[in-house]
């Protein structure tokens, strides 16, 4: 739709409103649970994000983080989220933004995703003995 509005100051504005093309991933929150025991220089499949284009058809979608992380690598063309296990890591959560870009259209989402990073070293157990 389009119109004119006509301000106070006798100024015309004319309008046209243009419905978003941007891509709507599926999910609001991305969570992710990662087991990194036993795993070492190779990539460990995280999970994958996924956004609906705005035209199946034509548009081209774009996974990127928006800062840069050195433990985790995602696809481009898929959303496929990995992590380098060649790299040390002793966060136990991490969290990160992903923008998806259309290419076509020229817009873009971005989506928070937390990775909760498991390692059987990590996990401690305490017992107690009673005499």
């Amino acid at each position: 739709p389009s119109g004119q509005i006509q301000l106070r100051n006798g100024l015309l504005i004319n309008f046209d409103i243009i419905p978003s093309q941007a891509p709507i991933f599926s999910q609001k929150l991305y969570k992710f649970s990662l087991d990194i025991t036993n795993n070492t220089n190779k990539t460990i499949f995280v999970g994958q994000i996924s956004a609906q284009p705005y035209n199946i058809n034509r548009s081209h979608l774009v996974y990127e983080f928006i800062s840069s992380t050195k433990y985790f690598i995602i696809n481009p063309d898929n959303g496929i989220i990995e992590y380098i296990t060649n790299k040390y890591n002793n966060q136990t959560i991490e969290q990160y933004q992903i923008i998806v870009r259309d290419l076509i259209y020229q817009q873009n989402t971005t989506i928070n995703i937390t990775i909760h990073i498991y390692k059987l070293e990590l996990i401690s157990f305490t017992s107690h003995i009673y005499y």
